[in-house]
């Protein structure tokens, strides 16, 4: 039996890792090109309701983003998130098709300047337990950009799904 977002605990279990693409929009989609990348994800239960996870973004083009935050079960159908980027926080809202984040900002720093942008994330899964994300995230209600991917999550041997050793992850690249 697959996880249901209806039991969060164990559909948050495991190591998630995918592969995607940003896309931008509007006048940088006329400037920039599309930017692949390899993401993983890890985490470690700090208590029955609360997971510390640890995101990674490693993209073609040689940047690598890393963020960490942690989720809390509120209920059996909703789970709040919350990160140093991420002012308020999101809930993530769970459903029988996947899972949704309330709209969000992101806080990102590109020079000397700090753009705050919005976004709205729904993650559809199907039925071989395979995440489907799309990610719209838009500037002063302009669009900017849309993130997608599709994740696999390994749930074998990960009984207390804990955070690899440093050798597990992908690194920055030199």
């Amino acid at each position: 039996m697959r996880p249901t977002p209806l039991q969060p605990r164990e559909f948050f279990d495991g190591a998630w890792k995918g592969e995607g693409e940003l896309r931008y929009r509007g006048i940088l989609g006329l400037i920039r090109r599309p930017n692949r990348f390899r993401y993983a994800n890890y985490g470690r239960w700090l208590s029955n309701t609360r997971k510390e996870f640890e995101d990674c973004f490693d993209f073609d083009s040689g940047l690598v983003l890393r963020s960490s935050f942690t989720a809390e079960i509120a209920d059996e159908r909703r789970l709040h998130v919350a990160c140093d980027d991420m002012p308020g926080g999101a809930d993530i809202l769970l459903s029988e098709s996947g899972y949704t984040y309330t709209p969000y900002t992101i806080l990102t720093r590109r020079g000397p300047f700090r753009i705050r942008m919005r976004c709205r994330d729904v993650n559809a899964v199907d039925e071989h337990g395979v995440i489907h994300d799309r990610m719209e995230m838009s500037w002063l209600g302009l669009p900017l950009a849309t993130l997608t991917m599709t994740i696999h999550v390994d749930r074998h041997g990960v009984p207390g799904d804990e955070t690899p050793s440093r050798a597990d992850r992908s690194e920055p690249r030199q």
